[in-house]
């Protein structure tokens, strides 16, 4: 498709978006798509699977690779490239085009699958399908088990359900050294994940990194929702025993007090007596992926007794 049946395409397929906005309503609202998913006769039709496909979100970026051959990929997103982002910043070669996901760019790589997720930008997705591109979307999990449903699926549906299968065995056998780990603990504590003035309710993958490293979520009851923010006043209620914070760092280790966020009172909490503040790798804690399994493994591993114990005197605030 040429640059002016590209323009010619989007034009048209913006029109009729919008003129079936106002028929319906009165007034466009671009809210979550709805995506017809286009499918495979069968999950090993492999002459029916896409040879040319584009990640459009960095959900699918991450679980594609390793399950997805590199011929096969017409475009990754440039999110990455930052290692801050994602875990994997590294695997992805450097000659494989990025997209910054709008429609003219996917357009122009002529993809025959585009693999989009639950906070991509509808409008875009609309016009993707107006244009008759294939869509497949995938949700954002709120469990592990939700997450290894949905890779499972995503790698059928472009052709490599095994290697998607081979990837979600080492992911479990992750899980159960996770779980593992916080049985061999001597109690369950009270945590937060604090990213920002953010934290991670129950409803979150993040929330069950929590419970799967043996923790209680403070934030756990539904009322909180999966990302709901925490001021000063409540995080003085909330009481944690251990809180871990998000931060740009490679590897977990204790924060020091010159390291606190500002707007928070710790040293009226319980979890800054105790040292028991853990810094952790944004990319780690803010993944909806099987990385968050990095983070989890951190939550089991920086909440166990001897670990308190073993701070000296000269460590304590």
């Amino acid at each position: 498709m040429n640059s002016l049946n590209v323009i010619v395409a989007l034009a048209l397929s913006t029109s009729a978006s919008l003129w079936l906005s106002t028929q319906r309503g009165g007034a466009l609202h671009v809210g979550p798509a709805q995506v017809n998913e286009v499918r495979l006769k069968s999950a090993t039709d492999a002459d029916r699977a896409p040879r040319r496909v584009v990640s459009g979100s960095l959900l699918s970026d991450e679980l594609l690779e390793g399950v997805l051959p590199w011929e096969k990929w017409a475009a990754v997103t440039y999110v990455v490239d930052f290692s801050q982002s994602t875990p994997a910043s590294s695997r992805f070669p450097a000659g494989l085009r990025r997209t910054s996901g709008k429609t003219e760019d996917i357009l122009s790589l002529q993809p025959d699958l585009v693999v989009v997720s639950a906070y991509n930008n509808a409008l875009t997705v609309f016009q993707l399908q107006d244009l008759c591109l294939p869509i497949y979307s995938i949700p954002s999990p709120s469990t592990f088990e939700d997450l290894f449903e949905v890779w499972e699926r995503l790698g059928d549906r472009v052709g490599e359900g095994a290697r998607a299968r081979e990837k979600i065995g080492a992911a479990r056998q992750a899980l159960g050294e996770i779980r593992a780990i916080a049985e061999s603990g001597a109690q369950r504590r009270r945590a937060l994940l604090l990213q920002g003035m953010f934290g991670y309710g129950g409803t979150s993958l993040q929330g069950d990194g929590l419970r799967q490293a043996g923790l209680e979520n403070v934030l756990e009851d539904q009322a909180w929702g999966a990302n709901p923010q925490v001021n000063g006043e409540q995080l003085l209620h909330l009481d944690p025993e251990i809180i871990y914070v998000a931060h740009d760092l490679d590897e977990p280790r204790r924060m020091t007090p010159g390291e606190l966020p500002v707007g928070y009172p710790w040293a009226a909490l319980r979890a800054y007596e105790t040292r028991s503040i853990i810094l952790v790798p944004s990319s780690w804690m803010a993944s909806i992926s099987h990385h968050a399994l990095l983070a989890s493994h951190a939550y089991a591993k920086w909440v166990r007794p001897e670990r308190i114990a073993q701070l000296s005197s000269e460590e304590r605030p």
